[in-house]
């Protein structure tokens, strides 16, 4: 035997009333519906999407933001360089694009993954100036081991290594570079030679380039 049951049911918002159900058939009788507004169902609320976001980590520098959703801008600044070195710019191994890599100070939109981005630094070239002599280079970086060479006149030694400018110390002929331009001058002194006289002496026995010696034979008799 049939089952069959009035009810009312809701079709797109509007409520139909004396409604027949015959086994699973839904058959709507008398041809009438009365729309019933203050009845209508009311719409589900729809849930507020999740914005995903992404850690963003900055290595030698800061970021205004830890995570941030793709397509965000980050402000990075750069960290302060050692001594001897000055920034270089940004990079990123994970995508991602810089307003301008080569400032310390910019901004970076973030891409729809983790990222880390890096401040490169470069040693500072240094410059070496010797007087005198001559260096083993003549353009440097902090920490540079610099070898001295003098170039000797003739008629003289050398005696010492003066540092006219970048207070570094000299020790022997070597020097570390540090983080100033370098000038250097080699000093000398006069060098002294002997006089030798076979059969005779020489007054004085020796002396400097440019000396006058006097030299007198032995009296050998008649």
């Amino acid at each position: 035997a049939n089952y069959k049951q009035e009810f009312s049911i809701y079709i797109s918002g509007t409520k139909y009333l004396n409604v027949a159900a015959v086994l699973d058939n839904f058959i709507l009788v008398e041809g009438d519906h009365i729309p019933e507004t203050s009845q209508t169902q009311p719409s589900e609320t729809q849930p507020t999407p999740v914005t995903e976001t992404y850690n963003i980590v900055v290595n030698s520098g800061t970021a205004d933001k830890e995570a941030a959703e793709a397509g965000a801008t980050i402000s990075l600044v750069a960290g302060t360089a050692a001594s001897g070195y000055t920034f270089d710019q940004w990079t990123s191994e994970d995508g991602g694009e810089f307003e301008n890599a080569s400032n310390p100070q910019t901004t970076f939109v973030m891409p729809a993954k983790n990222v880390a981005v890096k401040a490169n630094y470069q040693a500072i070239d240094y410059t070496v100036t010797v007087t005198g002599g001559t260096a083993s280079k003549a353009t440097a970086n902090v920490g540079d081991v610099i070898t001295l060479t003098p170039t000797v006149p003739e008629g003289k030694v050398f005696s010492k290594w003066t540092v006219k400018e970048g207070g570094v110390t000299v020790t022997g002929n070597t020097f570390t570079m540090g983080t100033a331009n370098v000038v250097i001058e080699a000093e000398f002194t006069d060098a002294d030679y002997t006089v030798t006289v076979n059969s005779g002496s020489a007054s004085p026995a020796g002396g400097s380039m440019g000396s006058t010696i006097t030299v007198t034979a032995n009296d050998t008799g008649s």
